[in-house]
């Protein structure tokens, strides 16, 4: 009777909607009194939406009512695992190669954490999940560790590089911690190291700093190879190799340079790319090693290594939202990894230069952060998986998209309404109808 009269209790409490669909806002907390009429939720049916978008004057011209268009949805997704220990902000963090790698995190705290993973059972949705093996390593360093970064896969040995607040950079051997010894590379910067990088065939390791200079060492021993006084006229925000002869360095002086390190020859610049924003402080290189991610007004650019032209452009769907922090290739090159000012969201955008063609750019995920802000990522060489620090001290882990889920769909909605009039940036507003499983 007890039972009965509690589940009568509880169906009196419950609420039942009308429709199917996703609840996007809640209204009333746990507890709180309603009265009739009143909104508890908001409930978005998606299988019947409408968009609405503003569209620049000129395209707006091409458009009919009943045209076929693409709606596209950013998924919110959330971390599949976060991994917790250290005190302070992360500075960088950087995944070794293999199919289930460590993840290496710095943070200000003076600790370099080294977190080996495995994978669990399936979950719901017959994916592995992610889990942390029980060891973890500690580095030992005594000051702010400012950059990590680890060999990739054609690399001969699993190597990983740390750079100080001090301006001292490290060698260590991620296969045999508890018995090799780290090798310290022989010169410091005169200030902060804020970013380190390893050569395609790891032979190479670079450190850009504080100082405004960059060096080059050899990773067999830790020997200076090049010393790039006065590299940039402000510090350096990151380096990367482009190839084993090539280097890109991106500065405080808004320029990105691009050096060539051909063998037994002293590096020389190649090319200055000048009037940067200056708001992304670390931007990537596709692995085909011919293009180059620009920040350039309040858009993402890729820009052609060779020439310095622009392939494409990547534009925030968002007002008042602009990129910043990083803007980085995966490692197939397919997707783009950017920050941006809204600080509780990670953009994943489907790369559209595509196998010699280009395709509509797209903003496929958002990465959803509660409460924090992201200082840094790195993409796994081999696994499916991107690694964010956090201001909060956190290292999460985001699974990436399968490749259908990056691939350019066909139009699925049809234009209901142009508006005739042009707002004050020059643009019109449209309406499109959504109805799954109709085709438009």
């Amino acid at each position: 009777a007890e039972i009965m009269q509690t589940l009568t209790t509880m169906q009196r409490h419950e609420l039942r909607a009308g429709i199917s669909g996703v609840v996007t806002e809640k209204d009333r907390r746990a507890t709180e009194a309603v009265k009739p009429g009143e909104r508890v939720l908001k409930i978005v049916d998606m299988e019947h939406l409408q968009a609405e978008g503003l569209v620049e004057v000129q395209k707006a011209r091409h458009l009919e009512i009943d045209m076929p268009v693409l709606i596209e949805f950013a998924r919110p997704v959330d971390p599949v695992l976060t991994l917790s220990g250290h005190l302070q902000k992360i500075n960088a963090v950087a995944v070794t190669k293999g199919a289930i790698p460590s993840i290496v995190s710095a943070s200000e705290d003076g600790k370099v954490r080294v977190t080996p993973l495995r994978l669990g059972n399936k979950n719901k949705k017959g994916e592995q999940r992610w889990l942390q093996q029980n060891q973890v390593w500690a580095l030992p360093h005594y000051m702010p560790v400012r950059s990590v970064a680890c060999a990739p896969k054609g690399a001969d040995h699993n190597l990983c590089l740390t750079g100080t607040s001090d301006g001292v950079a490290r060698l260590w051997d991620l296969d045999k911690l508890d018995k090799s010894k780290v090798i310290q590379l022989s010169e410091r910067h005169n200030g902060a190291i804020n970013s380190t990088a390893f050569s395609p065939d790891g032979k190479l390791c670079c450190t850009g700093g504080e100082d405004r200079s960059i060096r080059i060492f050899a990773t067999a021993n830790g020997e200076q190879l090049h010393h790039l006084e006065g590299a940039h006229r402000g510090a350096v925000s990151s380096v990367r190799f482009v190839s084993n002869e090539q280097l890109l360095s991106v500065g405080y002086d808004n320029q990105m340079i691009l050096w060539s390190l051909a063998p037994k020859k002293k590096p020389k610049m190649i090319r200055i790319f000048r009037n940067r924003a200056g708001k992304v402080d670390n931007l990537g290189v596709h692995p085909d090693g011919k293009h180059v991610l620009l920040d350039k007004d309040n858009e993402l650019r890729i820009q052609t290594l060779a020439d310095n032209n622009t392939a494409s452009i990547l534009k925030s769907d968002s007002q008042g939202v602009d990129f910043s922090t990083l803007a980085l290739f995966s490692p197939d090159g397919e997707t783009i990894l950017t920050g941006s000012t809204a600080d509780e969201h990670i953009q994943l955008w489907r790369n559209p230069l595509h196998k010699g063609s280009t395709r509509r750019p797209a903003e496929i995920q958002r990465l959803i952060m509660k409460r924090d802000r992201m200082t840094c990522a790195a993409f796994a060489p081999e696994a499916d998986i991107v690694v964010t620090g956090t201001e909060k001290s956190q290292v999460l882990v985001w699974r990436l998209p399968k490749p259908a889920e990056v691939k350019e769909a066909e139009p699925n909605a049809k234009i209901t309404y142009i508006d005739g009039k042009v707002d004050a940036s020059n643009r019109r507003l449209i309406h499109a109808s959504f109805d799954k499983g109709k085709k438009p």
